[in-house]
């Protein structure tokens, strides 16, 4: 049984034909979660609170039938990093505690059925984050605007991934 491995950093039953709920007692005991990947399951429910974990880094979703609300739980979360919702069945409104993710880099909640705003405040140093196919609304423009990033010359100076799905993009001006 999983809660009694307190040791276990890495939890990936990817790809699996998993179904059912996820036990309430799968994550009380696992202090030590980094990552809990349950991406392209038929895992059904919703996520238990248990498995919002201070310690987990990476937590991956996708393609699962899971459902329901994100908690607010996921404000404490403060290692998270990753978080992958994409092509699942969550549904509501986003937490506003999910701008208390700081750590946050990869937001990815394409298709779904939340709605409502999405939380000001979000991590500003996301290399990516994907709300396509969702109903929800951008989040307000922040206060003050970002300084601003250089110019990208070449291909090879791209350090990150860009979503500019549906976008018009413009070359700088050379003047």
């Amino acid at each position: 049984e999983l809660s009694k491995l307190h040791h276990v950093r890495e939890i990936d039953f990817s790809r699996n034909l998993l179904s059912g709920t996820i036990p309430m007692q799968m994550c009380p005991n696992l202090n030590k979660l980094e990552e809990l990947d349950l991406e392209r399951t038929e895992l059904t429910g919703f996520l238990p609170l248990s498995c919002y974990k201070p310690t987990l880094r990476e937590l991956e979703l996708k393609r699962t039938e899971l459902s329901g609300t994100i908690m607010s739980a996921i404000g404490s979360m403060s290692s998270l990093k990753k978080l992958v919702l994409a092509k699942s069945e969550f549904s509501g409104t986003l937490p506003t505690e999910l701008a208390k993710l700081t750590s946050l880099t990869y937001f990815d909640i394409e298709s779904n059925r939340f709605e409502g705003p999405v939380p000001s405040g979000l991590n500003p140093a996301l290399a990516e984050c994907r709300i396509t196919e969702v109903h929800v609304q951008p989040p307000p423009p922040s206060p003050s605007p970002p300084p601003p990033k250089p110019a990208i010359r070449r291909l090879g100076d791209l350090t990150s991934h860009l979503n500019y799905q549906e976008r018009r993009l413009l070359q700088p001006s050379s003047s």
